[in-house]
């Protein structure tokens, strides 16, 4: 009788666990943007990128990150990412516009300049997490991540003179924030998060927020795939000075928004 139970039991799936112990994800963003800088200290033009310049506004962004639960109980985690945003544009300009050089000299391109840009972005993070939730339905964490975020805005113009400048950003910005996972029904998952960053030291100011959400299916033991929403906001804002790794003199803001689709194999 003994046996008969102990072979029942063996026939049944558990739940228990459907949190994966390693997954790789590939995918890519159709994505949204929205830029504006000023070149220089204090007050001046803020240049939407988009408009002003001809900075691509959609773009198709490839991503790949990975996720390991490093303990028996699966509640200790670690996750890497990748992603980039290169982006360039050209336009003659509508407007005249002064710009603040790094030296503090002003140069003024005028009404018709044409001008050619380029913004540059190469997202990587590494995050920690620890799931202080967790059933066969639910798994809610706390992270701690580090975001590596190399900036490089440039121009260059040509007319009646040549004129060239340059914003660049590279410090690394620690960010917390949380993530939620929900398993609806078998093969069925609910996936989410955010993170924010901000700090206001020695004349540089910072802020970043991300936030994802995404279903994801799962037909495979070892593959899945899903589509999502993704969004992520940042704002820097230097005089030369403040976080190491930092020299950005100006302000640089930029957001990325748009849908995700990806491929997940599960270990």
């Amino acid at each position: 009788m003994m046996a008969g139970r102990v072979a029942l039991a063996e026939e049944v799936p558990s739940r228990v666990q459907p949190w994966e112990k390693v997954s790789v994800t590939v995918g890519g963003m159709l994505s949204n943007n929205d830029s504006s800088v000023r070149m220089g200290s204090g007050v001046g033009v803020n240049v939407d990128l988009e408009r002003s310049l001809g900075l691509e506004t959609k773009t198709n962004v490839f991503r790949a990150e990975s996720g390991w639960r490093f303990t028996e109980n699966r509640r200790h985690r670690v996750d890497a990412s990748w992603f980039a945003v290169h982006r360039t544009g050209t336009r003659d300009l509508e407007f005249k516009l002064d710009v603040t050089n790094p030296d503090g000299s002003v140069t003024t391109l005028s009404t018709g300049t044409h001008v050619s840009s380029h913004l540059d972005l190469d997202i990587y993070e590494i995050a920690y997490s620890y799931s202080f939730f967790q059933d066969d339905r639910a798994d809610m964490a706390v992270v701690g991540g580090l975001y590596v975020m190399p900036v490089d805005f440039g121009y260059s113009a040509s007319g009646l003179s040549i004129a060239e400048g340059s914003l660049k950003f590279s410090a690394p910005l620690p960010v917390i924030g949380y993530r939620l996972d929900f398993a609806i029904v078998p093969k069925w998952f609910v996936r989410s998060g955010s993170q924010l960053f901000y700090v206001d030291y020695n004349g540089f100011t910072g802020s970043l927020m991300n936030f994802r959400g995404a279903v994801e299916y799962q037909p495979l033991k070892h593959v899945g795939f899903g589509v999502g929403f993704d969004t992520l906001r940042v704002n820097f804002e230097g005089n030369g000075s403040g976080l190491p790794g930092s020299d950005i003199d100006g302000k640089i803001e930029f957001e990325n928004r748009g849908l995700q689709f990806y491929a997940k194999y599960i270990f």
